[in-house]
């Protein structure tokens, strides 16, 4: 179910209702959430429920197995071990539903170059709604868990984490312990009325108006690249990137909006991507809470930015630890395999997977560059150019994104290079002005969003309302009749 759709404000009127009423009694305030969080997600499928709850059991129980305030496991000193066998669990489960056919295709077409075959037939799998998105918080928690991170929650406390309704679907994928400390009303129910507010505007403005608008004009290009012109397929690689951004920032505004409503505070997800200046930049602000999982449970075990501890025993006795220098080749190592990673978590294909491996590259160049460029005064000059290369690097790579196969990719890619005849569909002024606004939002639109708070902020409550009500008559005298499902709810 959408947050964009008059079905979901029937649930979240009942379930917030319920949370107003219980908010006062603990246990009974955290039952109706999972409660609602499990009929949310039924409304899917009741097998997908059944693997959720499934997932949710057998993870708790490795939770337990793994933290050392298990008195079991003090004695049997065996926490290493369940953590190796829930982490492999999880990814072996992803595996299976997302990623087996793939590695199967791959496998076919690998002895097909050596001429020999083999017989392993293809799964008729449906991968579960947030797949990825919850193995990703259930891992988390089991290392966070085992590394004593986290106070061992009931069981309910942990159902609640993993099932959390406006979280299951695509994120974000929010930590643990913050998570628990709303939950158990230490810093819940504390937010910002006019930011809750501005949240679901933006939301719905992003989701209903401009990227409903923008779907339509990149659904031909990416379909059949060699019927459009050059300038048609590079036009549509903006509108592509500019889609992206607020199809899923819209999303998560909404998520995030209604995470606070219901006594969950989550942090930004989106923090104006597009204005980054190096690549590095981009991925502290776009999908934040990805992009600090891969950073943390991916990018540091694999050695970071760091080269191997090194400990100092002084003339004292007392003991320092230092990081040596790492090699410039390992770390861009360690990026580049994040990236990949990243890629394929993003879907089982060749495009996503040299998506991943693009970014890592050109992360890898950047950084470089950066370090060759050293001697250039940070200047307008400077940051013009730097914020023209990384968009373009962006929304170049965002091609293999949404390529359904590699050789269509390539044959966009091809066509971006090729000068074509064809008549050009696409320049249309009023798409032109929606991709401006756009990119100029992310450089500029945070002051939007403080400047209308504020007024929320000293307006009366009947102020507030008008001021909601008109928002809500605008956007939805814009938006099409056809509003597509949110792009991220197919990872």
């Amino acid at each position: 179910m959408s947050f964009a759709t008059l079905n979901f404000v029937g649930f979240f009127a009942i379930a917030f209702g319920g949370v107003v009423l219980l908010r006062q009694r603990n246990v009974w305030y955290k039952l109706w959430l999972m409660i609602m969080s499990l009929a949310f997600y039924r409304l899917w499928s009741t097998t997908f429920l059944l693997l959720l709850l499934a997932s949710v059991f057998v993870n708790y129980y490795f939770v337990l197995e793994a933290s050392p305030s298990s008195l079991k496991l003090r004695r049997t000193n065996s926490r290493k071990l369940f953590l190796v066998i829930g982490i492999v669990a999880n990814l072996v489960q992803l595996g299976i539903f997302k990623y087996f056919n793939f590695f199967i295709d791959s496998l076919y077409s690998l002895l097909h170059v050596f001429h020999l075959s083999v017989d392993i037939n293809l799964l008729a799998l449906l991968a579960p709604v947030g797949l990825s998105f919850y193995t990703f918080r259930t891992i988390a928690h089991l290392v966070d868990s085992y590394h004593g991170k986290i106070v061992l929650p009931s069981f309910l406390d942990y159902a609640n984490y993993i099932t959390f309704f406006p979280h299951i679907a695509s994120g974000p994928i929010a930590r643990p312990q913050p998570f628990y400390d709303d939950l158990n009303g230490r810093s819940g129910f504390v937010y910002n009325e006019a930011r809750v507010i501005v949240l679901i505007i933006s939301g719905l403005m992003k989701k209903l108006v401009l990227s409903s608008f923008l779907y339509n004009f990149i659904q031909g290009p990416f379909a059949t690249p060699q019927n459009y012109s050059s300038l048609d397929l590079w036009i549509a690689v903006l509108a592509y990137a500019c889609y992206l951004y607020v199809d899923f920032s819209g999303y998560s505004d909404l998520a995030i909006a209604i995470s606070n409503l219901l006594g969950i505070n989550t942090a930004a997800n989106f923090d104006r991507p597009y204005a980054s200046l190096n690549l590095s930049e981009f991925w502290k602000r776009w999908h934040i809470s990805l992009s600090s999982w891969f950073r943390d449970y991916v990018y540091i075990p694999l050695g970071g930015s760091r080269g191997p501890k090194v400990t100092a025993k002084h003339l004292d006795g007392s003991v320092t630890d230092t990081y040596a220098p790492i090699k410039p080749a390992r770390r861009y190592f360690n990026v580049i395999a994040t990236m990949t990673l990243s890629g394929l978590w993003h879907g089982a294909g060749w495009p996503f997977i040299l998506w991943g491996f693009g970014l890592g590259v050109a992360s890898a160049i950047n950084h470089r560059l950066s370090l060759w460029l050293k001697f250039w005064q940070d200047n307008v000059v400077r940051r013009t150019l730097s914020w023209v290369g990384t968009f373009t690097t962006v929304s170049l790579l965002w091609v293999f994104f949404n390529s359904p196969t590699l050789d269509s990719a390539l044959m966009y890619y091809g066509g971006l290079t090729t000068a074509k005849i064809h008549t050009v569909t696409l320049v249309q002024p009023v798409l032109l002005i929606v991709l401006g606004l756009i990119v100029l939002f992310n450089l500029i639109g945070h002051r939007v969003g403080f400047w209308l708070e504020a007024i929320l902020n000293v307006s009366s409550f009947r102020a507030k309302v008008v001021v909601v009500v008109v928002c809500l008559a605008v956007i939805v005298g814009l938006k099409p009749d056809l509003v597509p499902p949110f792009v991220y709810f197919s990872f």
